[in-house]
């Protein structure tokens, strides 16, 4: 999810910043950057820079350079509410374009641990979407009444059965961390 350096919303602004889930770039060195891509309409930029929120499954990536002008959500300053009405957005199972998935959040939870303990969600957000969170969709954004509230991190799969529950990373309590993170790239 692109997102402008401020976390603000924009109605046409470019960007060099994306956020994304720390789980992706997972024993990988932060600078110099293996050769990732990022693409959207109209660009394809590499990331030159990462930076992992200690703690959580956040990261914020730098583009070598920004993204045309477009409208920027603004990073949410709350926390979920309990039942509120959410959107997911993510790539998972082979898909070239983003999925669009309704939800609801549904409780929030100190901290969640991947099956292998490998990612730390801190604090986590537990939703609920119709079709269910399948591998592939981390980092995708989640919107709640017009701000992004968190990014996907990890699907509730069972024996390998998908269900209609995924873990987020929310983001309202980590925003001076994302300032700094954004600061230091």
């Amino acid at each position: 999810m692109l997102i402008a350096a401020d976390l603000g919303a924009h109605s046409a602004k470019a960007t060099a910043f994306v956020l994304t889930c720390a789980h992706f770039f997972r024993g990988l060195p932060a600078n110099p950057v293996p050769a990732i891509t990022v693409t959207g309409p109209g660009f394809r930029r590499t990331v030159s820079a990462v930076r992992r929120i200690r703690g959580t499954d956040i990261a914020v990536a730098k583009l070598d350079s920004p993204a045309p002008a477009r409208a920027l959500p603004p990073v949410t300053r709350r926390g979920a509410v309990w039942m509120q009405r959410i959107v997911t957005y993510g790539y998972g199972g082979r898909r070239t374009t983003a999925s669009e998935k309704p939800g609801r959040a549904l409780i929030t939870l100190p901290l969640s641990l991947s099956r292998n303990l490998s990612t730390l969600v801190a604090p986590a957000g537990l939703v609920l979407n119709r079709p269910g969170a399948i591998k592939g969709d981390s980092g995708g954004p989640i919107f709640g009444a017009g701000e992004v509230l968190a990014t996907q991190s990890l699907v509730l799969d069972p024996a390998g059965v998908q269900t209609p529950l995924a873990t987020t990373s929310l983001l309202g309590s980590h925003r001076g961390a994302l300032r700094r993170a954004i600061g230091a790239l």
